[in-house]
């Protein structure tokens, strides 16, 4: 299918987005595809660099000409204005040649770009009226009909009087009827000849009637796109949304920057409640649109900007109720640790009247109770201290949201520098509490270790990654689950680290539990 024809089957698309619980295992899908696109953008770029290889090694003019318009081709879905570029270039280098043939394809090819854009519908329109039709062979007559049915469509969607709306329509219908008629096999535009019609049981056998779930082409984004569609106007929510899903996936797997699907998909997402998603996928979509310069897609999505702003008044009612939550969660520990405490306390009076044992224990006890109370102390201090962070971020938030900068709010709440430097500062205090109470343990820690593998730290330094690990199994934290969070890395690398700590050891067998005692 020619670059024009995704155009035209994805501009006959409309979509709505909800959620159900067997679609996770694709979203989870789609998420890895986002996570990875800029894996898919280098293929993209590498097949364009190739073209670009092919141009500048063209002999002839004609050479010349087909490399231009590989190359408008491969850019038609991935940058507007190169593919501009590019696309004059061809029509340039068809009239030197003098061939009305390739003057034609070329021009084609540029009203269908300039429809696109969603800007030029007058530019489109005056092409198209102005092409020879009697001069056109067979397969660009089909691509002048397909161009008919999409000039015709955007001045229908555009048209505010409702006798031009029907005239519009109706001409778009006529073209598509003659497209179908040079092409009876095309099952993009028969479909949406039988979702016109409301034969939404003939469109999905246009489709083919057992279209798989797996495939991963152009052509497969554009047939889930309708596929969407048909169960859209079927009211079949869960279907509209798998198929919205699949051809949001097949669009990043390749690399496509000018696309419908995913935000689409993230309307019915925020319908649904998923507000995480929904806010990651418009403003995906936002910033693809942007880089391919498609100033259609970026006007429809700024219908959805409301989304945005009521995401934000959600997250801010989400966020007080999590504060409220956890100051009662706090006050309910410090109840708990100092009960403990006071227990503690009486036990360490009793066990002080006991005999020499008892009294070694006593002292154990009495260096428990001491680092309680420092971690009490410090974990109040610390907890009302990101309560009065947490305050500010909330109180920097709602001054950005007052001036309804949008493009702020989103810098500002995207923005990791607030997280890592928390985050630093957050291990600094760690390492700081655990020194204070254990000021000999790197000393005690390297003498596990075979001599020439100690681990040296300059002075005025904390603790590093393996020591941090070490720490908490001194402290009692030993489930790989906590470490991994604690440290904010996966379970393979913390395991890596402690690995590599006993090969070091000088008995590797009781390394770990020596750390214990020190």
């Amino acid at each position: 299918m020619k670059p024009i024809h995704f155009i035209l089957a994805l501009s006959l698309l409309l979509y709505i987005p909800s959620r159900a619980r067997d679609i996770e295992p694709l979203l989870r899908k789609l998420d890895a595809a986002i996570a990875n696109q800029s894996t898919y953008i280098l293929e993209k770029e590498s097949r364009i660099d190739s073209l670009r290889s092919a141009l500048a090694l063209a002999d002839t003019p004609r050479e010349k000409w087909e490399a231009e318009m590989a190359l408008h081709a491969q850019m038609s879905s991935y940058n507007l204005d190169s593919a501009l570029a590019h696309i004059k270039k061809a029509e340039i280098i068809a009239r030197a040649l003098n061939d009305t043939s390739l003057v034609l394809d070329a021009l084609i090819n540029r009203a269908f770009l300039y429809n696109t854009s969603g800007v030029m519908h007058k530019e489109a329109y005056d092409i198209f009226r102005a092409l020879p039709r009697h001069r056109l062979d067979s397969a660009m007559l089909f691509d002048y009909y397909c161009l008919g049915v999409q000039v015709y469509r955007n001045l229908a969607i555009h048209s505010i009087d409702s006798d031009l709306k029907s005239a519009y329509t109706a001409a778009k219908t006529a073209y598509r009827d003659s497209a179908i008629m040079l092409d009876p096999g095309n099952d993009v535009l028969l479909a949406n000849r039988y979702i016109d019609q409301g034969n939404f049981h003939a469109a999905l056998l246009a489709l083919g009637p057992s279209t798989p779930d797996t495939l991963v082409s152009r052509d497969a984004a554009v047939k889930y796109n309708v596929m969407a569609q048909i169960y859209e106007q079927q009211g079949n929510r869960d279907m509209w949304r798998k198929y919205l899903t699949l051809s949001a996936i097949c669009d990043i797997t390749n690399g496509v920057r000018e696309y419908l699907s995913l935000q689409a998909l993230a309307k019915m997402l925020y319908e649904d409640g998923d507000y995480n998603r929904a806010y990651r996928y418009i403003h995906h979509s936002i910033a693809d649109a942007t880089a391919c310069n498609a100033k259609m897609r970026m006007l429809e999505m700024s219908e959805s900007l409301p989304i945005i702003d009521s995401a934000y008044e959600d997250m801010q009612r989400s966020a007080r109720r999590t504060l409220a939550a956890t100051c009662v969660i706090i006050g309910l520990l410090v109840i708990i640790l100092g009960i403990s405490l006071i227990y503690a306390r009486k036990r360490n009076i009793r066990l002080a009247e006991a005999n020499a044992e008892q009294k070694r224990l006593n002292e154990r006890l009495h260096q428990s109770d001491t680092i309680k109370e420092e971690y009490i102390k410090r974990f109040m201090n610390l907890c009302l201290e990101y309560l009065a962070k947490m305050e500010r971020y909330r109180n920097e938030l709602n001054r950005v949201a007052a001036r309804r900068d949008f493009d702020a709010l989103v810098d500002t709440i995207k923005s990791t520098r607030y997280i890592n430097k928390e985050v630093s500062d957050f291990y600094e205090k760690f390492d700081e509490a655990f020194l204070s109470l254990f000021p000999n343990f790197v000393a005690d820690f390297n003498k596990l270790l075979r001599p020439g593998e100690e681990i040296a730290i300059r002075k005025g330094e904390g603790l590093n990654t393996e020591l941090r690990i070490y720490a908490l199994l001194r402290l009692g934290v030993s489930d790989s689950e906590s470490v991994c969070r604690f440290l904010r890395c996966s379970a393979s690398t913390v395991y890596n680290y402690r690995t590599k700590m006993r090969n070091r050891a000088v008995d590797r067998d009781k390394f770990e539990a020596e750390i214990l005692n020190l």
